[in-house]
């Protein structure tokens, strides 16, 4: 067996971050479309997780990756009707003498049929038309289709997708070749109102369980999404704030938390005040009504200690060298008190998200800067290792490397 095998690292609840998840997708989807050639039968997946963790961004994240069309139906929202397309009538036309050419077709189309010289034998017959969020596809390019909130739709909805499901068709119509099928559901534990599912539905698919990472939302959602890097500074140093409903307190109270979908819609609500301190009271009567108090309280709090205006890693990799240093020194290693290794946390993964994110656009000079930002032992052994691990995985920064002090910790 290779010694490279990456361990397996699985939580106790087999939970699994936003990275872990995107990377089994990434196989399922393009194994599926081996299977097909294979003339074996896709396989879909759900991914189970709490209320606004990322389900739907992590799917459109690997269409978006794989370039594949990508349909999304809230199952919630509509009815078995809107899956099989509403009936039609459609007539059987022939070509004189040729039996072999007959062809069922609506009522919309006789008229080109009949000027193509095929004949009516006044037979007709019930149909569907394609569902509207079907057609305009290309029948020869697989696609996505996500079904968002499984098990929130009516249980005859629920029942009626058993067979696409399982076999990318429905009735009438089906997914082109080598398509894959994605659920998203909630936990069926009493917190959600969600329609339980019985054997004969879980085995029609797959399941992963999902859970919220704040580092993987930081890396693969805050920085490309381009979120105010004040709210991610934020949840970063403070990722106790976003959770799921089944946080409990010591004496067994279920913790009341905002998740990442409701602090995101709060954050770009607040990203045009450019002054957070100076329109606090504002931005507190916005929180208000939707984040727990002891939370929008500590964003009150990070307001006041002024951590809001960090350095970005625009400020880190642009500004003069000195300037920079010196100020990350003291942010981390004041002269008086205890080292902040808080700080020291949010700057080190803010630095290095988007640097990996914004990788292709990095100068030689900012690739420069970043590297004497590393070596200058600002940043605990821990989060060095952290950042040199993330770097080595990129052709354009793993030149920082090329440092005989950067490549020694690298290996040690």
């Amino acid at each position: 067996m290779s010694n490279n095998t990456e361990s397996v690292k699985i939580s106790k609840n087999n939970e699994l971050n936003s990275i872990e998840v995107k990377r089994i997708l990434k196989f399922m989807i393009k194994n599926n479309q081996k299977l097909v050639e294979e003339g074996k039968k896709s396989i879909a997946l759900s991914i189970e997780g709490e209320g606004g963790i990322g389900k739907t961004s992590v799917v459109h994240q690997i269409a978006d990756e794989l370039n594949m069309p990508f349909i999304r139906l809230n199952l919630a929202e509509i009815t078995v009707e809107d899956l099989l397309g509403y009936p039609i009538t459609e007539f059987k036309l022939c070509k004189p003498n040729d039996e072999n050419s007959c062809t069922w077709v609506s009522e919309k189309l006789i008229n080109h049929y009949l000027t193509l010289g095929y004949n009516s034998l006044n037979e007709s017959r019930m149909g569907y038309a394609l569902p509207q969020w079907i057609v305009g596809h290309d029948e020869n390019t697989p696609v996505i289709l996500f079904l968002d909130d499984a098990t929130r739709a009516t249980l005859q909805l629920m029942q009626a997708t058993m067979t696409l499901i399982d076999e990318q068709k429905f009735i009438s119509w089906g997914l082109p070749k080598g398509s894959t099928v994605i659920l998203s559901t909630n936990p069926d534990d009493g917190s959600y109102l969600v329609t339980s599912t019985d054997d004969a539905q879980k085995t029609r698919y797959l399941q992963v369980n999902m859970k919220f990472d704040v580092d993987c939302w930081a890396s693969e959602f805050a920085e490309p999404y381009k979120l105010d890097g004040r709210c991610t500074n934020f949840i970063l140093k403070n990722p106790e704030v976003v959770g799921g409903t089944n946080d409990f307190d010591e004496k067994g109270n279920k913790l009341k938390k905002a998740n990442i979908r409701l602090w995101t819609k709060f954050f770009d609500t607040i990203s045009g005040i450019e002054d957070f301190e100076k329109d606090l009271d504002l931005i507190m009567n916005i929180a208000s009504a939707s984040i727990p108090a002891e939370h929008w309280t500590l964003f009150a709090q990070f307001i006041a200690n002024k951590l809001d205006k960090l350095p970005s890693p625009q400020d880190m990799l642009n500004k003069d060298e000195a300037y920079v240093l010196n100020e990350m020194k003291s942010l981390i290693k004041p002269k008086e008190g205890r080292i902040r290794a808080d700080i020291a946390c949010v700057l080190s993964k803010r630095l290095m998200n988007y640097c990996v994110t914004n990788e292709d656009a990095i100068t030689k000079n900012q690739i420069e800067r970043y590297s004497k930002i590393l070596e200058s032992e600002i940043f605990p052994k821990d989060l060095l290792h952290l950042s040199l691990k993330k770097i080595a995985k990129s052709n354009k920064l793993k030149k920082i490397l090329q440092s005989k002090n950067l490549i020694k910790e690298f290996v040690s």
